[in-house]
């Protein structure tokens, strides 16, 4: 599929209508170009990886990638960026009815929580901390 021809969220019917493979002698599989075919298939090959294959990244694990990706936070790109899969985070009490859909800012996740465990080496020590009444 060409770049512009793509949406997020595209149904399949449409992904299938913009594909640019087809059958019969197409040694690029509906790539542009034979390089483009490898880095797709070593992009795949090599997804299992990435800290975030599994949608859960540790804290040393997102340092550890910032550290290999300078730049990131002002130039994001497919390769540089970490994945992550909300539905495995803790964010305490927090909601989604407590966020405005569209709109960017910041949250307090003290504001969310009753007590914090913070991690030193993501195995060894845990120190809770009790919040008193927001």
């Amino acid at each position: 599929m060409k770049k512009e021809n793509f949406v997020q969220g595209m149904s399949r019917e449409d992904a299938e209508r913009n594909s640019t493979y087809r059958d019969g002698d197409d040694p690029n599989y509906g790539f542009s170009s034979k390089e483009a075919a490898l880095k797709c298939g070593n992009d795949y090959a090599n997804l299992k990886n990435r800290p975030d294959y599994d949608g859960f990244v540790t804290i040393n694990e997102g340092v550890a990638w910032a550290k290999a990706h300078p730049g990131a936070v002002s130039n994001p790109t497919a390769d540089n960026t970490l994945y992550l899969d909300a539905s495995k985070m803790d964010f305490g009490n927090l909601k989604p009815s407590d966020m405005v859909e569209g709109v960017k800012g910041n949250v307090n996740l003290f504001d969310f929580v009753d007590s914090i465990t913070f991690y030193k080496n993501m195995d060894s020590l845990q120190i809770k901390v009790k919040l008193q009444n927001r």
